[in-house]
């Protein structure tokens, strides 16, 4: 859209010099942006470019004229139009520009399961029954080094059996919630709280954080 307003201001400037040189003397009782308007209705349809150049010209110069002051009102309502729709044009995509951006560059606060042990600022909630937990333990069923503070700590439910506790878990602050997607979404809609979701898969569990 803005090359063809570019376009528009060097073809109306072309034919400006254009007229200038050859149609000295002439009356001027027809808007230059009337002139050039035709030319390009007319080769979207039928004919070549130079053939409706030339054909308009004669015509517009024989029996019209030309005036290269815009001074006719449709000259201008015309040029005011183009301006007017090139700027909500250009307002538009930078709008959307801006809003793609913000939305595609959403800083987390980390990208892997393990990053939660590593930064330590983070709780996981997970339930003590699910197949899930079983990846934080050893054979024995007790939690593993690197994940006893992280894993069921003070901050989450001190019953970590039921699913009922999910909508608790989610709105405590500084916890990351594992969990499967049918319970998830039960959970979702019962949350008072905002929550984030992030869009890939750490592990076969649905992932959120608060």
């Amino acid at each position: 859209m803005s090359l063809f307003f570019v376009f528009l201001a060097i073809s109306l400037y072309l034919s400006c010099v254009l007229l200038s040189k050859t149609a000295r003397g002439l009356e001027a009782v027809l808007s230059l942006p009337t002139y050039f308007l035709g030319v390009v209705s007319a080769f979207f349809n039928t004919g070549t470019v130079w053939e409706i150049f030339w054909e308009h010209l004669v015509d517009f110069l024989r029996f019209a004229g030309y005036d290269l002051r815009l001074r006719s009102w449709s000259g201008r309502l015309q040029i005011l139009l183009a301006l007017f729709f090139g700027v909500l044009c250009y307002y538009a995509l930078s709008a959307s520009l801006v809003a793609s951006l913000a939305v595609l560059d959403r800083p987390l606060p980390f990208q892997r399961i393990a990053d939660i042990a590593s930064q330590g600022s983070y709780s996981l909630c997970i339930r003590n029954v699910t197949f899930v937990y079983d990846n934080f333990t050893s054979e024995d069923r007790s939690l593993l080094p690197a994940w006893r503070r992280i894993v069921n700590t003070d901050r989450c439910p001190k019953d970590m059996q039921k699913w009922e506790t999910i909508p608790e878990s989610i709105c405590t602050g500084q916890v990351v919630v594992l969990e499967n997607r049918i319970i998830m979404a039960w959970a979702l809609h019962r949350a008072q709280c905002p929550v984030t979701i992030l869009p890939q898969r750490l592990v076969n569990f649905r992932c959120l954080f608060h």
